[in-house]
Parts: C-alpha cells; sequence; structure tokens
C-alpha cells in the first residue's frame, strides 16, 4: 500500500493524508473546498472509488517532487506538479466513468 511504501503502515490512507497536508500549508480555501468535495465522493462510494483510485495511490513518484517544490517554496513548480497529478486523477476517473457524471450525486452540494 501507499501507506507502506511511504514508511508510515501506520496511516490506512498516505495519499489522503498527504494531499490534507497539502491543502493545510496552502491555506487555500478554494483549494481545502476541492478536496472536500472529493474526499465526499471517495467516502460515499468506496467500493468504486477505492478500485479506480488504486494505481493512483500506487504512484508515489509524483508526491516527491511536489512535496519538495512546496519545501523549496517554488510556488510556480508545486502549482504545476500539483495540478499534473490531480488532473491525471481526474482523467482516470473519467476514462472509467462516464465522464464522472455518474458520480455527480456525490459530489454536488458537498
Amino acid at each position: 500500500t501507499a501507506a507502506t511504501a511511504y514508511g508510515c503502515p501506520d496511516i490506512d490512507d498516505a495519499d489522503r493524508t498527504f494531499w490534507l497536508e497539502v491543502v493545510e500549508a496552502s491555506g487555500n480555501d478554494a483549494f481545502r473546498l476541492a478536496l472536500n468535495s472529493l474526499m465526499h465522493a471517495i467516502d460515499g462510494a468506496p467500493g468504486s472509488m477505492d478500485a479506480l483510485l488504486a494505481a493512483d495511490r500506487a504512484d508515489l513518484l509524483p508526491h516527491a517532487p511536489l512535496a519538495a517544490a512546496i519545501a523549496a517554496r517554488d510556488d510556480a513548480e508545486a502549482g504545476r506538479l500539483a495540478d499534473a497529478i490531480l488532473t491525471q486523477a481526474i482523467d482516470v476517473w473519467s476514462s472509467l466513468t462516464d465522464g464522472g457524471s455518474t458520480l455527480d450525486h456525490l459530489t454536488r452540494g458537498a
């Protein structure tokens, strides 16, 4: 699992924890709302979402450069990397559903 690969097997979802920390550090309310909506969708359909996100959660390589860019306060690079990682997740979601619309009921109002 991602938690084991990160060296923190006591964390059930290291990917979620990583993004929560990134959002917290950013202080960006829009980013917080977007992540809240995503977590609501994941928690609302764990069977489908866990399968959908398995590859993304296991792909640890993008997280290290993003963390390094954040630590270096390189806003442009951190933004580019975060956008690339999140766009990849959205693309996977869209490719495995009908453009993501089957999960709309889970994200509306989140």
